[in-house]
């Protein structure tokens, strides 16, 4: 008997050991993503295929997150839909297109080939942004991954 609760103990622990550790990739992983939009903010890095590479990579690692997101889910049920809708919203953009930045984020732009409209998606986010920082689209989904981040309600120190 004491053993049956020492290992279900164990495996309770190791569970939110794991879902800790999950939840610290996955706020690193959104913090990478708020810097990325801050870099193409500040300059256009729109044709870097350097640039390019890291924001399709990273958004490959948010996609895997969120089959990750489980774990965080039973504990913190609010933040799978949040971030859902997070990725949802940037990969949707621009609205009126059949070719959004989301479908040429998942098919790995930047590694092997870089599609004229997807470098004209982020020269356009750029050039927004320059005109009206405040109001800007960038502007807005950075905020945006700021309010996802902060729904962790994460103690540093935990994780």
């Amino acid at each position: 008997m004491y053993c049956t609760k020492f290992l279900i103990f164990f495996s309770s622990k190791e569970s939110l050991q794991t879902a800790l550790v999950d939840l610290k990739l996955i706020i690193d992983d959104l913090s990478s993503l708020k810097k990325l939009f801050t870099q193409l903010s500040l300059e256009d890095v729109s044709h870097q295929p350097h640039f390019t590479k890291q924001f399709s990579n990273l958004w490959q690692q948010l996609k895997l997150d969120l089959e990750k997101i489980e774990a965080i889910e039973k504990t913190r049920p609010a933040f799978g839909p949040k971030l859902k809708a997070m990725l949802a919203t940037i990969g949707a953009f621009p609205p009126t297109s059949d070719h959004t930045l989301g479908s040429y984020l998942e098919k790995y732009a930047g590694e092997e080939w870089l599609p004229f409209p997807f470098m004209n998606i982020l020269l356009f986010l750029h050039k927004e942004h320059q005109k009206n920082k405040s109001h800007s689209i960038l502007t807005t989904w950075q905020a945006l991954i700021q309010h996802t981040i902060s729904s962790l309600d994460a103690q540093p120190d935990l994780i």
